[in-house]
Order: C-alpha cells, then structure tokens, then sequence
C-alpha cells in the first residue's frame, strides 16, 4: 500500500518538475537571475510632455557602481562614458509609476533594464529592492 502511495507521488512530481523549476520571464526568481545579463541603468530625467506622456532618460552605469555584472575587474570600462538612452513613455502623474522613477532618481538607484525586441514595453527592476516597473514606449520606430 505504501509503495503505491510513494510511487504515485513520485510519478506525479516527475511529470510536473518542469512546473517547479523557475524560468527566465517568470517571476521574481527568474527577474533576479536575468538581471545579471541585463544591461544597468539610472533615471537622470523624467520630464512630463503632454497629459499621459513623459520623457525617460536613463544613463547606462559603468566602473565600480556596476560592481555584481559578473564582469572581472579589468575587463571593465572603467573610463567609457555614460550613454543617455531616451524614451517617450505613456504615464501620467496620478499613476503609482510616476513617483517611483522620481524617487528613483532622487536615490541614483542602479536598475536592470530589458528592452523586448518590436516590444513597446520596457521593463526597469531596481537592484536595491527589487522594485519592478514596466513602461508603454510611444517612441518606437515604424
């Protein structure tokens, strides 16, 4: 009796193990394994221009402050200067996203950026606490 119980839940937890392994795009777990490859980024502007419109400018990290990119020392550009990346993003002030990115760049939080390939979205995650947000692109070229 035993032994058919045991075997049972074995067989049910063999079928369903690939449920139990993270993925990378699901989940908090797979976000912070994907934020390694991410490329790291700060909120230097945040400008509104119309009612539900802003302009994000977001400064790539390099040197020191990008110190967990998994990268060696010396193979880092510690003197490569910063690129400005600049979006049109669909937000207004009453959204919660709003105060998060001013707050984030009131504290220089570093974040991992994903750009999805002929996505409209971008996905920031903060490497502080994790804080994840995701943005509607009104920029992207036809």
């Amino acid at each position: 009796m035993w032994f058919c119980l045991v075997g049972v839940i074995g067989i049910t937890v063999w079928r369903r193990r690939a449920q139990l392994i993270p993925q990378r795009g699901m989940g908090v777990r797979a976000d912070i394994g994907r934020l390694r490859d991410a490329p790291r980024v700060r909120v230097s502007g945040l400008t509104m221009t119309a009612p539900d419109a802003a302009r994000l400018a977001l400064e790539t990290v390099q040197g020191p402050d990008a110190s967990d990119s998994g990268e060696p020392e010396q193979e880092r550009a510690e003197d490569a200067p910063a690129v400005t990346l600049e979006f049109s993003i669909a937000i207004n002030e009453t959204e919660p996203g709003y105060p998060l990115l001013q707050e984030w760049m009131e504290r220089q939080c570093i974040l991992g950026v994903v750009l999805p390939p002929d996505s409209p979205l971008i996905r920031l995650r903060c490497l502080d606490d994790l804080q994840p947000l995701t943005l509607r692109r009104l920029d992207l070229p036809t």
